[in-house]
């Protein structure tokens, strides 16, 4: 070690003596005050002490994020998925009044299961009614479909009873504050949308759950809800220009009619300006990019798919109309952008 280090650490030494020194002897003056000045002096050095950091939560760790919320529901839609599967099996053996009303009760019994953890296991307890849920809109789509002998044999009525299971669900959803839940009803309400036959009746109910998922997103302040709305509109889409097979229908790509593509980008543009007012209030920049990722990439690939297909004479219409759709957009975020700048 150098003779300045040495100098220097005597130097150090020497200044904490005397700083030492010092505090002893003001803790002695402050002894011989008076009694009121010496609880105002103490109070005065109370105030000025430095708070202590704020604590982390465990609930802001990315573990408990995976552990406590996203493994249940990971969890709770296999098992519904599990017994959808065995939901669509063809049980010859059990009449068909009993098969076909056995969804029910396994909605039932997660829904009870539900009830009974909602305190000890929150988390997974609002995961379960989430497949309890789903369960049971499923339970309710195969009285009519995906069933040899339907109990309900009236489309009609099948429709209306969707539409009541979806209301009930997004109303307990809302009741909740929970954009997960809130998101499954969505997905309900899009494929009741899918079992309408008429293509303008499907494009045009694609187009209002549309609208009513901004206005639900916009409302609440629920950005999150913009992506699955986006993806659910988009697979809607895709079915029904290859002939919605998931309800019977013969896969084939549907030439008409063309103003399916409109309904396309109204619903781009829609959802893009859902995401421009809410990423202002919000400012959450991350979930902005991702929501505008998915609102692009995922109807252009249905576009170019429809361009390269049926509309192949209207290709050139088909892309200038998007161009413009997409500039505006981007025109949009432009302008959001540099008002954040200025503020």
């Amino acid at each position: 070690m150098s003779d300045d280090h040495v100098h220097m650490d005597d130097r150090m030494l020497e200044t904490i003596e005397q700083l030492d020194a010092r505090l002893r002897r003001i803790e002695r003056a402050v002894q011989t005050l008076p009694e009121e000045q010496r609880a105002a002096f103490e109070n005065m050095i109370e105030e000025e002490a430095p708070e202590a950091p704020p604590e982390r939560s465990e609930t802001d760790g990315l573990e408990y994020r995976i552990g406590r919320v996203w493994l249940p529901r990971i969890g709770v839609v296999i098992l519904t998925i599990g017994l959808v599967f065995f939901l669509t099996l063809p049980l010859e053996v059990l009449p068909n009044a009993i098969a076909n009303t056995m969804g029910f009760l396994f909605s039932g019994a997660i829904l009870g299961m539900s009830m009974i953890w909602r305190k000890s296991l929150p988390q997974f307890s609002r995961a379960l009614v989430g497949g309890g849920m789903l369960l049971l809109y499923f339970a309710a789509l195969r009285l009519h479909f995906f069933s040899p002998e339907p109990l309900i044999g009236s489309l009609a009525v099948e429709v209306l009873l969707l539409l009541l299971i979806v209301t009930v669900n997004t109303a307990l959803s809302l009741r909740s504050a929970s954009v997960y839940l809130t998101s499954m009803s969505l997905a309900m309400g899009y494929a009741t949308v899918l079992t309408i036959p008429d293509s303008w009746l499907l494009l045009t109910g694609i187009a209002v759950m549309s609208i009513f998922t901004v206005v639900l997103a916009t409302a609440r302040k629920w950005m999150g809800l913009l992506s699955p709305g986006i993806f659910y509109a988009v697979i809607a889409h895709f079915l029904w220009s290859i002939n919605n097979p998931l309800f019977g229908g013969e896969p084939e790509v549907v030439a008409e009619p063309f103003a399916n593509l409109l309904f396309l980008l109204f619903g781009i543009l829609l959802f893009g300006i859902a995401n421009l007012r809410l990423s202002r209030h919000s400012g959450n920049s991350n979930l902005e990019i991702v929501t505008a990722f998915f609102n692009t990439t995922m109807p252009y690939l249905v576009i170019m798919f429809l361009g390269f297909g049926p509309y192949i004479e209207q290709f050139a219409v088909t892309q200038l109309l998007t161009a413009m759709v997409f500039l505006g957009l981007a025109i949009g975020t432009w302008r959001g952008t540099q008002q954040r700048f200025v503020t």
